[in-house]
């Protein structure tokens, strides 16, 4: 597991180590953004998402996933599926041709998840972390990975509930112990193992410390849902109206102090909305 996180984030820690740290809330600057749809946001359920500089174009089926190069529109890599797997969850990492395959294989026991990574700079095939002993349709919702601490926190939901699970540098995996089983997103910072996730049923987010205290993060008053982090560790949230639609985009920090971002002209369900390594926000269909 160690190699594995190493592979995929050794460039970012180059990169993270330059920015200010009073570049977060305090200082943050205004982002200019056109607040549009943009096709190709990394959600397995659509049919396919491009590299943050578009280098690269990858393709889901159902039979597998296929990754183009946009330059000579050349197959660059492949992965298929057996007739019991399905790809469940993928996402590029900002600014790096490495990205995340979440598959899960169902057999008459149940079923087991894994973590695939794959590496378009090196070509390196990393240990794959796998969970196994699942009740049957499980799947990998979500991934947050800390870039400096070498942790990777993968959400796995079923039809009922949700489960977060942690590995580390040492290849160590465990169950995390969080306050509600209904959870949609998660997210962490680049520095710390603090990790953030929502409860949708009660609008609430919440954050994890490394001593496993649990503190709510979210403003009182209203509900939330957790959107993300950009590279300079800030935390997004989105202020849902009556129909559970973000209305306001609001940005902080890990101890809670949030502020409005942006308000947006039409309401946007929380999934079709996407922070970028810079902070500028992406929409899908609302």
């Amino acid at each position: 597991m160690k190699k594995f996180v190493s592979l995929l984030i050794m460039a970012l820690v180059l990169q993270a180590g330059v920015y200010l740290y009073l570049d977060r809330v305090v200082l943050v600057p205004q982002v200019s953004f056109t607040e549009k749809t943009v096709p190709g946001t990394a959600k397995a359920d659509q049919l396919g998402s491009y590299s943050s500089d578009r280098a690269y174009y990858a393709q889901l089926s159902p039979t597998g996933l296929k990754i183009f190069s946009t330059s000579d529109n050349l197959l660059s890599q492949e992965i298929t599926l057996q007739p019991n797997q399905t790809i469940t969850y993928f996402s590029w990492l900002a600014n790096h041709h490495l990205a995340l395959a979440g598959i899960s294989t169902d057999t008459d026991q149940g079923t087991s998840v894994a973590l695939k990574p794959i590496n378009l700079e090196t070509g390196s095939k990393p240990v794959i972390p796998t969970i196994t002993g699942l009740q049957r349709g499980a799947r990998i919702a979500d991934v947050a990975l800390s870039q400096e601490t070498n942790v990777v926190n993968i959400l796995v939901r079923n039809n009922t509930t949700a489960t977060v699970y942690r590995t580390d540098a040492n290849n160590r995996l465990r169950r995390l112990n969080l306050k509600t089983s209904d959870i949609r997103r998660i997210a962490t910072l680049h520095n710390t193992v603090d990790l953030f996730y929502e409860s949708p049923a009660g609008g609430v987010v919440y954050a994890l410390d490394s001593a496993g205290r649990t503190r709510r993060i979210s403003p009182p008053g209203s509900k939330y849902s957790l959107i993300g982090v950009d590279g300079s560790d800030r935390v997004y949230i989105g202020q849902l109206n009556s129909s559970n639609k973000v209305s306001v985009l609001m940005v902080g920090d890990a101890g809670g102090h949030f502020r409005n971002f942006a308000n947006l002209s039409q309401p946007y369900s929380p999934d079709a909305i996407t922070i970028g390594n810079d902070g500028r926000p992406t929409f899908g269909s609302t």
